[in-house]
């Protein structure tokens, strides 16, 4: 399946303090590594990959990055990217966010260049007042969604707590709306990750952050209340020394091509 870059329509200041030495490529475990290379044109671009099957408001969302340590989400939709780039039978209107987060990510921090944390800058409702800085990703999500609506947003995250020394099923886990569960319980048949149903303050203390205060709310929580779309966000174990990044990409291979492949999507 072939895709089409799209980049900002505006533009943003970048921060002088971002590197490519990639938080990924320093991973104590080497085999880990995700190809930098690859995303070194992202340093200072912050971009978005639209199917050229695309069809407007039926749009499923793949986000990764959106704290910049998550080098596991990061990793998973990386390999299942490159899958689908050479997939011939796929035919799906999909959008493909690598990483949200490119400075934070190159820098090796969970915040972004200003300092901030994503999970904390997205609007919560309608009469949100405005964040007081201008905030480059979120700018970015918004004109996306604005111009592609989201119909499912997937969401590439890495759980709080550490795995343990297995594949780290008990410790990861999937959280689903209610209008995607149904996809959530085919997941699970395959990874045993368990099942929670979306709120934004357990999906926060899921990422070990504080509940949604007075500045701002979640990705996957803007995504639901601005545009009603249905999240699924996997909350991936941390690599440690007995789980490598191939290893979770292994437990959740088979589940997304088949759920691709099947194209077990729309409403």
């Amino acid at each position: 399946m072939e895709f089409i870059k799209i980049y900002p329509s505006f533009s943003y200041a970048i921060s002088n303090s971002t590197t490519t030495a990639g938080i990924i490529s320093s991973a104590s475990i080497a085999e880990n590594t995700v190809d930098t290379e690859k995303y070194q044109e992202n340093t200072i671009s912050l971009s978005a990959y639209k199917s050229n099957l695309f069809k407007e408001n039926s749009s499923l969302y793949l986000i990764a990055g959106i704290n910049g340590n998550e080098v596991e989400g990061i990793y998973v939709l990386d390999q299942l990217y490159k899958w689908m780039q050479a997939e011939q039978l796929l035919e799906l209107p999909i959008i493909v966010i690598p990483i949200l987060n490119i400075e934070g990510y190159y820098a090796g921090i969970k915040e972004n260049s200003q300092g901030l944390l994503l999970d904390s800058s997205f609007p919560i409702h309608w009469n949100h007042p405005q964040a007081p800085t201008r905030i480059t990703e979120v700018e970015f999500i918004q004109e996306l969604f604005e111009s592609y609506p989201p119909l499912i947003v997937f969401t590439f995250r890495t759980a709080s707590f550490p795995s343990p020394v297995s594949l780290g099923s008990q410790s990861a886990k999937i959280i689903s709306s209610k209008g995607s569960r149904e996809f959530a319980e085919f997941f699970i048949k395959y990874n045993e990750y368990s099942l929670s149903d979306w709120k934004e303050n357990e999906h926060r203390k899921s990422l070990g952050e504080a509940s949604v205060g007075s500045f701002g709310g979640t990705l996957e929580g803007y995504a639901a209340n601005f545009f009603s779309a249905d999240i699924l966000s996997f909350h991936l174990p941390k690599m440690n020394r007995n789980l490598s990044l191939k290893e979770i990409w292994s437990k959740n291979e088979t589940a997304f091509k088949n759920f691709l492949i099947g194209q077990r999507f729309g409403r």
